[in-house]
């Protein structure tokens, strides 16, 4: 394991987890949001931990605003974070994604897994329910409106397969039963 800095495009020094071999592929590894990244941290770390034994070197940046970053968190969105991590992946010379949970939405344009993937909308109902919370909505589980937008909040829906396969430049991807097309069969 070793910590090394990367620049965000907005500036700021950030830090990165790295491990493995210098010489192999990297994997970037774009974490859970918030409080699951707190729940999830441990389990983060012993797949890169298990990449590593396999000979797969993985990096796991900090976002600006996030962790050990000195950037405010109040100053950051989606659109930054996903500036960051295609900064990040450019700069720590990564190869593949894995992104975990709602990590799956500033992924860069590179090959590579979604585990457990929260959609955008679901991340998003997520943060407001816990902002207006926050801001003494009503007791947890009930429904209420955001305070900025008074939309009502309800639970998604839909269910997702725990991972995908993810080649954004292709435009496809593949639960695990499924091959993956080339791009010759794609289009």
């Amino acid at each position: 394991m070793q910590l090394q800095s990367w620049q965000a495009p907005g500036g700021s020094e950030e830090l990165a987890i790295e491990f493995g071999p210098a010489n192999a592929p990297r994997l970037l590894v774009l974490p859970a949001w918030f409080d699951e990244s707190n729940k999830l941290r441990y389990f983060t770390i012993e797949v890169m931990r298990a990449l590593e034994r396999s000979g797969v070197a993985s990096v796991l940046p900090d976002l600006p605003g996030c962790n050990e970053s000195l950037a405010p968190m109040a100053e950051q969105d989606i659109k930054g974070w996903h500036a960051a991590a295609a900064c990040a992946a450019e700069q720590l010379r990564c190869t593949h994604v894995l992104a975990i949970r709602a990590g799956a939405n500033i992924a860069p344009a590179l090959p590579g897994f979604a585990y457990a993937l929260l959609a955008g909308k679901s991340a998003l109902r997520a943060m407001l329910r816990a902002r207006a919370q926050r801001e003494g909505g009503g007791p947890r589980g009930e429904e209420r409106g955001s305070s900025r937008t008074g939309q009502v909040l309800r639970p998604g829906s839909g269910r997702l397969p725990s991972w995908r396969w993810h080649d954004r430049s292709a435009g496809y991807c593949r639960t695990p039963r499924q091959p993956i097309a080339s791009r010759n069969q794609a289009g």
